[in-house]
Order: C-alpha cells, then sequence, then structure tokens
C-alpha cells in the first residue's frame, strides 16, 4: 500500500533509498564473480520477505473489498451509477457485481484494469443487505508462486535475492510495505469482522500514523454512517407501519360515527317527554355522544392526515427566507394562543438548502403549537431562529456543513425519562393529544435527509434542532444526523 506521495516524487524517493541502501554492499556483491554456488539462506530470506507482502496485499484487498460494502450499505439506491461511484478510488478493486439470491444481476460496474499479472484474479463475496450480495473482483497482486527457476550463474544467484531483500526494507523503511498484519491492519480487520456481524458500534482506535491511517478513517467514517443510515430506515419502516395502522383505525373508527350520533339525536327527538327525570337523562346523554363523536372525528382526522403524508419534493431554498416568510404570515400566529411570544431569528446570511416548503413548513408549525400548548396555562416565549453549524460526526473525519433550525421555548420542558419516546406515533402527555406531531416532524425532518432533536435550555424549557445538509458550491449536500441532546452539545 502507498503513501498519498506525488507519483514522481515517490519514484525519486525509492530510486535514492534504492541506491543508498545498495552502496554499502556494492564492493561484496562484486566480489561473489568467482563464487561458485548460491547463498540459500539470502534466497530464503527474500522469498519470506516477498510472502509477507503478498499476503498484505492480500489483507489490503479483503479490507478494500469490505470498505466498499460498506459503502454500498450507506448507499440510499443500488444501481450501476452507486455501485460505480462507491467502487471509485478502491484501485484493487475491478469489477462489481451486485447479485440476489437467485443469481440475478443488479447492479455491475466495471474499471479498467492493468496488464494481467502473474496470478488469476482473486474473487471476494461480501453481503450488502439481507438479500444482496456483492461478488468483487480485485487484481492479481500479491500473490506468492513457487519460487522462480534458479538463476544462471553465481553471480545472478548473489545479487537476485539481495535485491530483493534490500528492495523490501527501503519500501519499509519508507512506510510504502508493511509486515503482515501489523497492528493496524490486524485492527481494521477484526473491526470489519464485526460489522459483518451486525455490530455497527465498532471503531478502529487511532494507532501508529501509517499507510492504514486514511483507511482507518473512511472505515470509521462509513460505519458510523451505515450506523446512521440504519437507524434513519429503521425509523421510517416504523413510521410506515404506523401510517398503515392509522390509515385502518381511521377507516373503521369513521364509519360507524355518523350512524351512532344520528341514532341519538333520533331518540331524544323522538322522546315525548313524559319523564322529566329520563328527558334530563337523555339530552346528557346525546351531548356525551356528541362531545365523544366529535372527539373522534378529530382523531380520525389526525390519523388519516398522519397516513397520507405526501412524499417531500426538496427544491433549493434559503433557510433564512424560509423563516423570515413565516414570520410574516398572520393566520399563523392568529391560531396561536395570544399568551405566548413567538419571535423569529432568522438571520441576515443566507444559508442554502433544499427542502420542501410546504411539508418542512408543517414540521416547524407542529414544533411551534407543541411548545405554545406547553405554555398554554403560564404564557412564555418561543425563539425560532436560523443557524450555519459545521458539525464533525461521531467516526467522521471532516465536518458537515449543516442548517440548523432551532425552535425553543422557556416552558416546563420535557422530562429525561420522556425524551425516547417524544417522536414515537402516539405516544403524547396531552389529554386531548394524539401523538402525532413529533412523529410527522421527524419523517419530514429524515425525508429532507437531515434529522430532529431534542434537549434542555439552558435557563428552563425545552430546545428542539431541525437539521438540514447546508448546500455548498453546488456539491450534493451529506446526510445530516441528530440525535437528542447527546449530538446537540
Amino acid at each position: 500500500m502507498t503513501t498519498s506521495w506525488p507519483s514522481g516524487l515517490r519514484a525519486r524517493a525509492v530510486q535514492a533509498a534504492l541506491v543508498a541502501a545498495l552502496l554499502p554492499s556494492a564492493a561484496a556483491l562484486l566480489s561473489l564473480r568467482s563464487a561458485t554456488r548460491e547463498s540459500p539462506s539470502s534466497l530464503v530470506e527474500a522469498r519470506r520477505a516477498q510472502a509477507e507482502a503478498s499476503a498484505y496485499a492480500r489483507d489490503a484487498q479483503d479490507l478494500s473489498a469490505t470498505a466498499l460494502a460498506l459503502r454500498l450499505a450507506a448507499s440510499a439506491t443500488l444501481d450501476d451509477a452507486s455501485v460505480a461511484s462507491s467502487a471509485a478510488g478502491l484501485r484493487a478493486v475491478r469489477s462489481v457485481e451486485l447479485l440476489s439470491p437467485s443469481g440475478a444481476v443488479l447492479a455491475r460496474s466495471t474499471q479498467p484494469s492493468g496488464p494481467p499479472g502473474r496470478c488469476p484474479p482473486r474473487v471476494l463475496s461480501r453481503p450488502v443487505r439481507p438479500r444482496v450480495t456483492a461478488v468483487i473482483t480485485v487484481d492479481d497482486v500479491g500473490c506468492a508462486r513457487a519460487p522462480a527457476p534458479p538463476p544462471r550463474d553465481p553471480v545472478e544467484a548473489a545479487l537476485l535475492p539481495t535485491l530483493l531483500a534490500a528492495a523490501v526494507g527501503v519500501l519499509s523503511a519508507l512506510g510504502l510495505l508493511r509486515p503482515r498484519r501489523s497492528g493496524s491492519a490486524a485492527a481494521l480487520i477484526t473491526a470489519a469482522g464485526k460489522v459483518g456481524q451486525g455490530d455497527l458500534g465498532v471503531r478502529v482506535p487511532a494507532g501508529d500514523r501509517d499507510e492504514l491511517e486514511a483507511l482507518r478513517v473512511a472505515f470509521n467514517e462509513m460505519v458510523a454512517e451505515l450506523s446512521l443510515s440504519r437507524a434513519r430506515v429503521d425509523y421510517l419502516q416504523r413510521i410506515a407501519g404506523w401510517q398503515e395502522l392509522a390509515r385502518r383505525l381511521a377507516h373503521e373508527i369513521k364509519n360507524p360515527l355518523t350512524p351512532i350520533q344520528l341514532a341519538v339525536q333520533e331518540a331524544t327527538r323522538r322522546y315525548p317527554g313524559d319523564d322529566a327525570a329520563y328527558k334530563r337523562t337523555l339530552d346528557t346523554t346525546r351531548e356525551i355522544v356528541e362531545e365523544e363523536v366529535a372527539t373522534l372525528r378529530r382523531l380520525v382526522s389526525a390519523f388519516s392526515e398522519f397516513a397520507r403524508l405526501p412524499d417531500v419534493k426538496p427544491a433549493p431554498a434559503d433557510l433564512a427566507e424560509f423563516v423570515r416568510d413565516m414570520a410574516s404570515s398572520r393566520a399563523l400566529l392568529d391560531e396561536l394562543d395570544p399568551g405566548v411570544t413567538v419571535r423569529f431569528e432568522p438571520g441576515v446570511a443566507e444559508v442554502p438548502v433544499r427542502l420542501d416548503r410546504i411539508m418542512f413548513r408543517r414540521a416547524v408549525e407542529n414544533l411551534l403549537r407543541n411548545a405554545v400548548e406547553a405554555m398554554a396555562s403560564t404564557g412564555g416565549t418561543v425563539w425560532v431562529r436560523v443557524e450555519s453549524r459545521e458539525v464533525t460526526e461521531p467516526g467522521a473525519a471532516h465536518p458537515s456543513a449543516q442548517a440548523w433550525l432551532v425552535v425553543e421555548d422557556d416552558g416546563p420542558g420535557i422530562p429525561a425519562a420522556q425524551r425516547d419516546k417524544v417522536f414515537d406515533p402516539y405516544f403524547t402527555t396531552k389529554a386531548t393529544g394524539t401523538g402525532l406531531g413529533l412523529a410527522i416532524v421527524r419523517k419530514i425532518a429524515l425525508d429532507h435527509d437531515g434529522d430532529v432533536g431534542l434537549e434542555d435550555r439552558p435557563g428552563g424549557g425545552t430546545r428542539f434542532v431541525l437539521t438540514l445538509p447546508r448546500t455548498t458550491g453546488g456539491a450534493p449536500p451529506r446526510r445530516s444526523f441528530v440525535t437528542f441532546s447527546s449530538r446537540l452539545s
């Protein structure tokens, strides 16, 4: 494995190092011209070094294949383009095919190959998803064959193994080659095995600044992104199940409501009123039924709305301008409790993002209503502000550009024991709540490749943070994830 030196500089460095290493032994090599037999020990050492290099190359290939499988597992789609993108930069990889359990090719990518080597290419298999396997063909490097034919004269017999041993020593000194299963390689291979068993919490600790450091960082970053992607998919799958349940409940509850209400109203209307006490009971019953039917209708409406959430259609937008538009909406402010003050602080700088204005507005309005309702009896203030952040996710090598929309209040706050449940459908602490508002917020955030988190506000109250990937220079944004207070500090 090589360092990131420019190829010309690396070649000159290797040449200079080889010359420097060989000069002290030049006289000894020339004196061997009169020798009549080869040196078995030198040949053994050279071939042992060659085997060490071959084994190390195979380890590097295995790690490259695992890294590719992790990239594919974290990819949103599995098509030819995503396979080619995931394989880009992995020089050892020559072709990739994604196969279904029946052996059908789902996607493939082929990279230009170099001249054929001494050994056939290696074919590696890695799981990508429960029913998708990646078949990866790697370069034919690192293959140890039987010893070469014996040299033709004593000088060649002595010179060839000495050159090989010197080259291996120089390359090792330059950091271009390492012994088999170095500490860094062993740690990476162990971690890759754990990931293959489903442990996405594993990380490779920092070690020597060797040639595997870049691979270690990339490995940790990919596992972290895979873990977050899995959490995202798991949540969206649960939401999809709850949406189907909501659709069925709405249908089953809605149908009998009208007949129930009409039956009670008709019974009240037809009673002649001979018994005053019974008449009062009947009127009270009618009022209770009508009130409960109205409550059930609101619940059915909320269920139906949740079940039919449309797909988001993000488009380029300025998050600060989006908040300024919300601040000028009288319809929204008029429906909120007048005892609660809402302050919008969009800032003056542009914050470029991609969002579906209608759906994202719905998410922000849900957070606003949630905060205002929590302070209905006490009054208080809600702040809506926009922030630009550079956030380094756990395991990532570099920070990602994020846009934050913060909704915070100085109300009573949310108990710590309830924070892990607030985004679950149907969880509510309100007597008249449906428990769907915050679940809708998180689904909309995830559909924007973002997330929403929750923490205490300094000084009292609650702080919700909606995160979005911030677009920079036209480059596609990275997904932005937040998981409650531990990720907001």
